[in-house]
């Protein structure tokens, strides 16, 4: 039950749902150096990790060269595009250690998480796709950063985040309008104001400074947060965009 309840994929399931899940899926030990899920071959099922490290690659499709995408380090969970979709699976996953997983059929997965799943990755996938600074990301690494993002509802006015605390995550703005204040002589001054499709947060992560500015909801708004080790794991081709965006912000001598 502890695994699961760290899958994003199960956060819109209540708890008698949640215990179905459970309830359904088995334990499947691996070893080192074995295949879980191969590119391009049918999905039967969905893997939740327990303990191990485990790589996704995709197979370039002219030259057939593997390219690694994704490295899932005792958490996280694959396989579940497939399902999800009804298509083949879209990379391969080798385990890197001995591990456990906890594996769901595809008709167990579609019966209790799709209808959730599927809703809530489309919306955030659909804001990824306008957030111009992640353009350079595979179809993969898109549905995978979806698949972190927890969504949040803010009232006008109500802090985001607090000018000198460290930086934990990085927000993106799914609607609604936040203002970014920094204080000059003790009193707060607004230096920039971002709407819907915009992010910030991203420079403490970059600089590992703690946070240079304040942000307030300026309107109701709804924001999808992604947390400073998913930031770290997923966004790797986007964090040299990011620190080039960074310069920009000119009146903000550290991090936001």
């Amino acid at each position: 039950m502890d695994v699961c309840r760290k899958i994003v994929l199960f956060s819109e399931l209540d708890d008698a749902e949640l215990a179905e899940v459970v309830n359904e899926m088995f334990m499947r030990p691996v070893s080192a150096h074995e295949e879980i899920i191969k590119q391009n071959e049918d999905g039967d099922y969905f893997y939740a990790i327990d303990s191990g490290k485990y790589e996704a690659k995709i197979a370039d499709a002219e030259s057939g060269v593997q390219k690694v995408v994704m490295v899932y380090d005792n958490e996280g969970f694959f396989g579940e595009l497939a399902l999800m979709y009804n298509s083949p699976r879209s990379a391969t996953v080798t385990a890197l250690t001995d591990g456990i997983l906890w594996a769901l059929s595809r008709h167990s997965f579609r019966k209790h998480v799709l209808t959730h799943a599927a809703r809530r990755r489309r919306s955030f996938v659909e804001l990824l796709h306008s957030v111009p600074i992640l353009h350079d990301l595979t179809p993969y690494q898109r549905t995978s950063l979806a698949d972190n993002l927890h969504r949040k509802v803010v009232k006008q006015g109500e802090l985001i985040i607090r000018e000198g605390d460290p930086g934990d995550a990085l927000y993106f703005i799914i609607d609604g309008f936040v203002v970014v204040r920094k204080k000059v002589d003790q009193e707060e001054v607004e230096v920039n104001k971002i709407g819907k499709g915009g992010y910030f947060g991203e420079l403490a992560l970059l600089s590992k400074k703690p946070r240079a500015a304040s942000v307030y909801a300026d309107t109701d708004a709804i924001l999808a947060i992604l947390g400073v080790k998913s930031f770290e794991r997923l966004l790797g081709p986007c964090i040299y965009l990011m620190k080039n965006k960074a310069l920009e912000y000119k009146m903000l001598e550290d991090a936001v």
